[in-house]
């Protein structure tokens, strides 16, 4: 019972989760190179924009990046049919 806690306790609580991931943090997520990124952010409509975070930072909304992953593997089965 004691290890339920603990393991509660340790996971991030989504309050504390980054608003913004940096480009690094994207590649992690999807999993591609940083010139996947550039890519999609010039060639594809629906990726979503970086963000000015100031003089010289950019970074993603975290829930857009979420959502744009989420739609790419719900057409997974659609491509096909």
């Amino acid at each position: 019972m004691a290890t339920e806690t603990a393991s509660t306790e340790s996971a991030p609580r989504p309050e504390m989760l980054p608003i913004f991931l940096r480009l690094g943090d994207v590649q992690h997520v999807l999993g591609v190179k940083r010139t996947t990124v550039y890519r999609l952010v010039k060639e594809d409509p629906d990726f979503p924009q970086p963000v000015k975070l100031g003089e010289r930072a950019v970074g993603f909304l975290r829930s857009e990046i979420e959502a744009w992953a989420q739609k790419r593997a719900d057409m997974r089965g659609r491509a096909a049919a």
